[in-house]
């Protein structure tokens, strides 16, 4: 999911800012020597942003 806007300051000049939910999942395999270990990995981070934009 993702959200976010613009906004002009003046003619040239404009601000920008977002938000973003990234899903993530994977499996995950660590191997010590013949043991293999097998796991769920669930990472759901939130993203933000905001930048400053100029037109020419």
């Amino acid at each position: 999911m993702q959200a976010g806007f613009d906004y002009a300051l003046s003619d040239k000049w404009l601000v920008n800012a977002g938000v973003w939910w990234v899903d993530i999942d994977t499996d995950a395999t660590l191997t010590f020597g013949s043991s293999q270990l097998t796991t769920d990995v669930e990472i759901d981070p939130f993203v933000d942003s905001i930048s400053l934009g100029y037109r020419f």
